[in-house]
Parts: C-alpha cells; structure tokens; sequence
C-alpha cells in the first residue's frame, strides 16, 4: 500500500492499490456511502436504537483511517445522513459487458 495523502485523492490516483478484480480505490480515500440502512446482521438479537434507525452503512476505509489499524476493506459501520463531511462518499455502480 502507497502512503497517502491527508485529504481525498482524484479516481485512479493508486492503481496498484486495486483489487484483483480491478476495482479501484477502495482503501485510503473515503468511506462509501451506501443504500444500505443501519442494521446488524441476520442472528444477531441486538437491535438498532430508534435514534439510529435511518442511519446509513457506510464501508471501507478513508485517507484518515490509522494505516496501522489494518482495517479490512469489509469494513462496515453506521452514520448519520445529515452529517457532511468530506470522509464520506459514494461510488458509482454500473453493470459489467
């Protein structure tokens, strides 16, 4: 993994960086914002508070996630849709050939 920068980077900027299906930037520049509302995974008794209940998922990691925590790619945790900050972002999904 490359050092990275202290703010987001344009597409592309680590193309070493990318999975071995080709996907590009998914550690080191900002969290994924994703369609998925807050909930804990099936089997788990734990509910989500009321408070939390339109929170969004977000994944991976950002340009300020500690390298020395190793998070994994899966990473996965809840946030607040009102909440702007330039942490979060999205990635656009189209279908293969």
């Amino acid at each position: 993994m490359n050092p990275r920068n202290l703010t987001p980077q344009a597409v592309g900027s680590y193309p070493k960086d990318k999975t071995r299906w080709g996907v590009l930037d998914m550690e080191g520049n900002v969290y994924e914002w994703t369609s998925s509302k807050a909930s804990y995974y099936p089997g788990n008794p734990q509910q989500v508070r009321s408070e939390n209940k339109n929170w969004i998922v977000i994944r991976g990691a950002s340009f300020s996630t500690d390298s020395e925590l190793k998070l994994p790619l899966t990473f996965r945790n809840w946030y607040d849709p009102k909440l702007k900050n330039n942490l979060v972002g999205f990635r656009l999904v189209r279908p293969g050939p």
